[in-house]
């Protein structure tokens, strides 16, 4: 996930490696055992749109309670419904309930899968929610949790929903795979313009990957799986798209996408560019924002564990950075920051200094930044705390944004009211 409480000018810059001065701390965890590598595929990059002449500002938004102030517990994901009235609300605890924009009436409890999740550590439980693209034809919900069972799991799985009501009986699982550890399960299901589903997992647990699977491409910790969901055969439950980067070798699961990842535990796909945009979970030097287009980005090589961002992660220095992908932006865990939470690009009307713009957060700062992709070597900025105007600004506890069927967003936080940016007045 998750948290633990719980970086383009123009995007040629994607290309071009960042030269940093590496930590010299010398690694005591043994070499692992050598993995065949596929050849390094390059990054063709997408058209960015042009951002807005004038630059954002902290006064041209705030934020307000959204929901009737709502308090939710521990809230992980949010999907709103076409009916742009509502919205579905998933808790890590197991439970989704069904929100209402207006709040003309209180939230209602839509469906529960308490008794088939796991909330055994603090990293587990439920920790995603999608509607399929074809949701209002199929009325398929998607769903990604730890599977209550004698073994560690986490499982892909969707619901149908008749008038926002699931019938427990239609699940359908998907995928599943074994957990080594309670940790670094990643969490997050997108859908790109050609409906196919990405799912963020993460490097198994524990601490520094000490199986390297971010680098075993015979396994998929520490990876981006990609499927077609759109319609089955022979009884499987999903196809291999044809231009998945592995699909031709037996030695590695056809359904890696790119890998290298700690803990993609928030991610997002910008249809206007093909682009997404990934937030990592660094494990003690780095927190990592990268970027792919999904039309040529297939077997991308992020570097975990042999980089944490842009630093030698094993060994501490004069790491081996061949065939890797550095981030579009990295930054030290320091002065109070973890866990760093991806955000959307802004597409909304209400604010429109930040169009075009990518957005983030971590789970324990909470500052709002902003990051513009046709010019990320400037860095991120630190626009404001994520917080009402006015009200105390202490442990936010961020776990996710969402967006609207308008663009507009939401911001979640464990045990609090849902938070929505709106002009300021």
């Amino acid at each position: 996930m998750s948290p633990r409480v719980p970086s383009f000018t123009s995007l040629k810059t994607l290309l071009i490696l960042v030269h940093i001065t590496l930590l010299t701390a010398c690694s005591t965890t043994p070499e692992p055992t050598p993995r065949p590598a596929p050849t390094p595929v390059p990054i063709i990059t997408a058209a960015v749109p042009p951002t807005p002449d004038r630059t954002f500002d902290r006064y041209d938004f705030e934020f307000v309670e959204a929901f009737g102030g709502h308090e939710w517990e521990r809230p992980v994901d949010i999907a709103f419904l076409p009916d742009g009235e509502s919205a579905l609300v998933a808790e890590q605890i197991g439970q989704v309930h069904r929100a209402f924009i207006d709040a003309r009436r209180d939230p209602i409890l839509t469906f529960s899968i308490r008794e088939r999740v796991s909330r055994a550590s603090n990293e587990e439980g439920l920790l995603s929610l999608a509607l399929d693209p074809n949701y209002e034809a199929n009325g398929r919900v998607w769903m990604y949790y730890s599977v209550q069972q004698g073994f560690r799991s986490t499982r892909l799985s969707w619901f149908t929903v008749d008038e926002y009501i699931a019938d427990w009986s239609s699940e359908h699982i998907v995928y599943e795979i074994t957990q080594p550890y309670d940790n670094h399960n990643g969490g997050k299901i997108v859908f790109d313009n050609n409906g196919y589903l990405y799912l963020g997992l993460g490097d198994g647990g524990s601490r520094g990957d000490p199986q390297d699977n971010g680098q075993d491409l015979t396994n998929a910790w520490g990876t981006i799986i990609r499927l077609d969901i759109s319609e089955t055969r022979n009884g499987e439950p999903y196809r291999i798209p044809p231009d998945n980067p592995y699909i031709d070798d037996p030695d590695i699961p056809d359904e890696i996408w790119v890998y290298g990842l700690r803990n993609p535990w928030r991610m997002t796909f910008d249809a206007e560019t093909n682009l997404l945009w990934m937030g990592d979970v660094g494990q003690s030097y780095r927190e990592e924002i990268n970027v792919i287009s999904t039309k040529t980005g297939g077997g991308t090589n992020f570097g975990w564990a042999t980089m944490e961002g842009t630093a030698c992660f094993r060994p501490r220095q004069d790491c081996n950075k061949t065939g890797m992908t550095l981030p579009v932006e990295d930054y030290p865990p320091r002065s109070g920051h973890c866990s760093v939470i991806g955000g959307p690009v802004y597409r909304g009307d209400d604010i429109p200094t930040l169009t075009g713009n990518y957005l983030y957060s971590d789970h324990c700062k909470g500052e709002l930044r902003v990051l513009s992709p046709e010019n990320p070597e400037t860095g991120s900025t630190a626009v404001k705390p994520i917080a009402p105007e006015g009200t105390k600004y202490d442990n936010p506890g961020l776990t996710s944004f969402g967006t609207d069927t308008q663009g507009e967003i939401y911001i979640l936080r464990f045990n609090a009211p849902i938070l929505k940016m709106v002009p300021a007045n």
